[in-house]
């Protein structure tokens, strides 16, 4: 009889369960769920019609977020369609969704003269239910600035995300970015967790980015001096966080073409045809130390490579946070100049034309951080008001050894060794400059000639430098 009873009540339950999408009252749930999506975010809601299924899922019809109180009227986001998976018992028992697919995903994002964002409320909404796969197709999320005309938008044609709540997950996505003539295209690949040692891996990449399209609010730039830019811009970011929370690698490629830049306040600079960077680091956000691995900076006229370890006080202006510094390269002044100034002469009409090559090494000791310089322009030729000073052919090289010391108040600088060679002459010299910050210029109040000669001699006094002088070349 117990047998009987019990082999009925579980064929009443498995008929109840397999009939549920007919008997759940799915106006009264998607009124429900509007209503707590509502209060959970602050503002209007709505759902469009709901069905419930064992083949589709649980289907919803459109769905709208309106924006909070305070911004633009109309939606914050909107959504065509919602299909998910329908397994009762898995959302009951481990709170988890199987699968769901979002179509026609708009998201309107804007912030207001306090700085606040509308989208921040959508941190309010529920995340305690695991979704095993997420997809997002044929979206478009756009970014209002209070003080930009028009939006920055980026068209997303493929979002999937593989289990990124619990356990190891891995996201992918393709797009563009929005703008006049033809789009700038954009992939991301992310993984999180997983057996590796990396918490998060990220690899973005674009192209054709039209740089006169992005916005020029201060929140983009902060605090850079740039007005505007023009050109496109192509590149790639890798950044590998681990699990202590050290950034592992962060590679940074970047490619421009045809680019301009305008300063504040001043006229637009050349047009610079092809410029590149590179940057291969570490970092570590504790210590605030980064470990640049290569650095790699290539413009008309310059050619720098380089490496090295510092610390954050170093944007501050504390050069004791220089921990090491290695630095060669290839300069031409000539195009150099042209490029920053639109001029390819000095004062006087001094040219330098031809490659020069430099390289410089830097290491923190104590308190004394040690340099080593050199530069070589013997293939540079060097004029002056159509006079040769230097031909092409002849040697003309500078070495300097030594290190810079701060002590109270001053900031001595040690020559150990300098050597400078022009043809077959040169000058050596050793000693140490008490300090180099004498030499700074008086006050623009007394600039006049007197004051700056009085200044001047001041400042030589610190210094106590020998050397010799060995000419083989007189004329």
């Amino acid at each position: 009889m117990t047998l009987r009873v019990g082999l009925g009540l579980a064929l009443v339950l498995g008929v109840l369960y397999v009939a549920s999408p007919w008997l759940l009252p799915a106006e009264t749930i998607r009124r429900h769920v509007e209503a707590s999506l509502a209060q959970r975010l602050g503002t209007s809601v709505s759902l469009g019609a709901m069905r419930i299924g064992w083949g589709e899922g649980v289907v919803i019809d459109g769905l709208a977020i309106q924006n909070p109180p305070g911004f633009s009227d109309g939606p914050m986001v909107q959504i065509g369609r919602i299909r998910c998976d329908f397994s009762p018992l898995q959302l009951l028992l481990r709170q988890r969704i199987a699968w769901m697919d979002v179509e026609k995903l708009t998201v309107r994002a804007e912030d207001d003269p306090a700085g606040r964002l509308n989208v921040e409320c959508l941190s309010r909404l529920p995340t305690n239910v695991d979704t095993h796969r997420l997809r997002v197709r044929q979206s478009e999320f756009s970014v209002f600035l209070h003080d930009q005309p028009r939006p920055l938008t980026a068209n997303v044609s493929d979002l999937q995300i593989h289990r990124l709540r619990s356990g190891p997950g891995h996201v992918t996505m393709t797009g563009s970015f929005q703008q006049s003539g033809s789009p700038a295209p954009i992939t991301l690949r992310m993984s999180v967790g997983g057996q590796e040692e990396h918490a998060v891996l990220v690899d973005c990449r674009f192209s054709n980015l039209d740089l006169a399209q992005l916005p020029r609010s201060r929140s983009v730039w902060g605090d850079l001096p740039i007005e505007s830019l023009r050109g496109r811009c192509g590149g790639q970011l890798v950044f590998e966080l681990g699990r202590n929370l050290r950034v592992e690698e962060l590679r940074l490629e970047l490619l421009a073409e045809n680019l301009v830049v305008k300063p504040r306040g001043v006229e637009a600079l050349p047009k610079i045809d092809r410029a590149g960077l590179q940057l291969d680091a570490e970092l570590d956000a504790l210590s605030e130390r980064a470990d640049v691995r290569r650095f790699h900076l290539r413009l008309p006229g310059l050619q720098l490579d380089g490496s090295g370890v510092l610390y954050a006080d170093l944007l501050r202006g504390d050069w004791e946070a220089l921990d090491s510094l290695r630095l060669h390269g290839t300069v031409h002044p000539e195009r150099l100049l042209a490029l920053l100034t639109g001029r390819e002469t000095l004062l006087d009409d001094l040219s330098v034309r031809g490659a020069v090559q430099f390289a410089a090494v830097a290491q923190q000791q104590r308190d004394v951080l040690g340099v080593d310089l050199s530069l070589d322009a013997g293939a540079a030729c060097i004029r002056t008001k159509g006079r040769v000073l230097k031909p092409a052919d002849r040697p003309l090289r500078l070495q300097w050894q030594g290190g810079a010391q701060r002590a109270d108040d001053a900031c001595r600088i040690n020559v150990d060794h300098a050597r400078l060679v022009v043809g077959e002459n040169s000058i050596t010299a050793a000693g140490h400059i008490e300090d180099i910050r004498a030499f700074r210029p008086p006050e623009t109040a007394q600039r006049d000639s007197p004051a700056v000669l009085s200044a001047l001699l001041k400042a030589l006094r610190g210094v106590r430098l020998n050397g010799a002088l060995e000419l083989k070349e007189p004329q």
